[in-house]
């Protein structure tokens, strides 16, 4: 580990409490600041409706096969998600989804800015 191999997983799993949606901040020798914010807005009688909002940066990123610098990044999520616990639309969870991955370098630009929307509904089978 440390600035020779990124953090494992044998198990199938992070370990790091750096994950977002698309970037884990993981890799070899980088730092990395990570920061949440939540709101459920049950208390405006909007059962059901969360928000949420994270951003998470890092840097030193060293690629583990060649020991060459890799570019710094930034990722920020947004997400809206609605589930009700209870009535008509009980079993039903709506989230849509915005990620910004920014990565700081001078060549190429492998930026990422993505929609995403998720539909479950929980069959009730009794």
């Amino acid at each position: 580990m440390g600035d020779g191999a990124d953090i494992r997983k044998p198990f199938g799993f992070s370990t790091a409490f750096t994950s977002m949606i698309v970037t884990s901040f993981n890799q070899a020798g980088e730092r990395a600041y990570h920061a949440d914010l939540s709101y459920d807005f049950a208390d405006f009688g909007l059962e059901g409706l969360k928000a949420f909002v994270g951003w998470g940066s890092g840097s030193n990123i060293i690629d583990r096969d060649t020991g060459a610098p890799r570019p710094d990044q930034r990722e920020l999520d947004l997400r809206l998600s609605f589930e009700p616990h209870r009535g008509g639309l009980e079993g039903l969870r709506v989230e849509v989804q915005y990620v910004d991955l920014h990565q700081i370098d001078s060549g190429p630009s492998d930026d990422l800015t993505q929609f995403r929307s998720i539909v479950n509904y929980l069959v009730p089978l009794r």
